[in-house]
Order: C-alpha cells, then sequence, then structure tokens
C-alpha cells in the first residue's frame, strides 16, 4: 500500500531532504502530461512496519517542519 499527500512544499526538495534522514520516496513529481493539475508539492510513500512508519514521520516533520 502506499499514501500520495500534498506536502505544501516542492516534492524534490522533501525527497532530498528524506533521503539525508535515509528515508527513500519515488521520484518527485511535476506537472501530468496532458492535465492542468500540478503535482510538485505531492509525495508518494510505500508503507511498511509500524516501526517504518514511525521514521518516515519523524523525518517528514523534519523535512517539511510541521507536525
Amino acid at each position: 500500500a502506499f499514501i500520495l499527500f500534498k506536502a505544501g512544499v516542492d516534492s524534490g526538495e522533501v525527497q532530498k531532504k528524506l533521503l539525508a534522514e535515509k528515508i527513500m520516496v519515488t521520484r518527485p513529481f511535476g506537472i501530468a502530461p496532458g492535465d492542468e493539475a500540478n503535482y510538485t508539492d505531492w509525495v508518494r510513500v510505500s508503507l511498511g512496519t509500524m516501526e517504518d512508519m514511525q521514521l518516515f514521520l519523524s523525518a517528514l516533520t523534519k523535512a517539511i517542519g510541521k507536525n
């Protein structure tokens, strides 16, 4: 399973910051071809164990500065 969420900041920057915390996410999104939607601030994350999710949440909080 995975989640796709709007981070509110550039997904490429979120990806870099998460990678610094040893959390890997999929490639940064952009503007969908043939679609007016802009996904540059959306992030997709695969879900694993509860421990994985807790580590991700901690790293995400650092990456985007929100609780």
